[in-house]
């Protein structure tokens, strides 16, 4: 996701717990579809595999993608 100029970054933190994990990627559906700037991510146990998954969507400028793939699994 795109930084908008002028925006200060922004973090995601992502924590452990399989219930949490489920979660997180709820709540990552709602990031992809606004501008927030997510420059960093931050994360522990279950939250690490989602991690992993979203940054690489991060990486490449697709989010939305990368929660779909995340949302499948």
């Amino acid at each position: 996701m795109s930084v908008p100029a002028g925006s200060a970054n922004t973090g995601l933190v992502l924590a452990g717990a399989v219930a949490k994990g489920a979660f997180e990627i709820g709540a990552a559906q709602v990031l992809a579809q606004r501008p927030y700037g997510i420059t960093r991510i931050a994360a522990t146990s279950s939250g690490a595999l989602n991690a992993a998954i979203l940054g690489a969507g991060l990486a490449f400028d697709e989010l939305s993608t990368a929660v779909d793939v995340a949302t499948a699994l």
